[in-house]
């Protein structure tokens, strides 16, 4: 069975999912470990979560960023790899997924979430990245 198990470890989809469980990160609700190809080039989701802000994964282009949250909540368009299939995902700082295009109204995932929105002078594109 030692065998066995060293030669499951030996391949990286069993280190993955080996890891996941270790970490918690398998856990229901949270985004798939992904990569991604932004308009700045290829990146990890991980990545974009570094910033400790919500974020609205746009994978299709259609989902602008409301007014009011670009304090609070990034939106970046990418293309996605094979384990994200919604057209746009809103993903709180801790990786869980809050909201999904089919989900109900954006705005009030944001609100529930992230709070009410800011009086934003600038517009939602101030903080937008693409």
């Amino acid at each position: 069975m030692r065998d066995i198990f060293t030669d499951l470890l030996r391949l990286p989809d069993t280190n993955h999912y080996l890891a996941g469980m270790m970490s918690g990160l398998d856990a229901a609700g949270r985004v798939p470990y992904a990569d991604l190809r932004t308009g700045d080039g290829s990146t990890r989701l991980s990545a974009l979560l570094r910033s400790g802000r919500g974020l609205l994964l746009d994978l299709t282009g259609g989902h602008p960023l409301p007014p009011g949250w670009s304090d609070r909540v990034d939106r970046v368009q990418a293309e996605p790899d094979h384990q994200l299939t919604e057209s746009a995902v809103l993903i709180r700082p801790d990786g869980y997924r809050c909201w999904t295009a089919d989900g109900g109204p954006l705005d009030a995932a944001l609100t529930r979430w992230f709070g009410a929105p800011a009086d934003d002078q600038h517009g939602s594109a101030s903080r937008n990245a693409v």
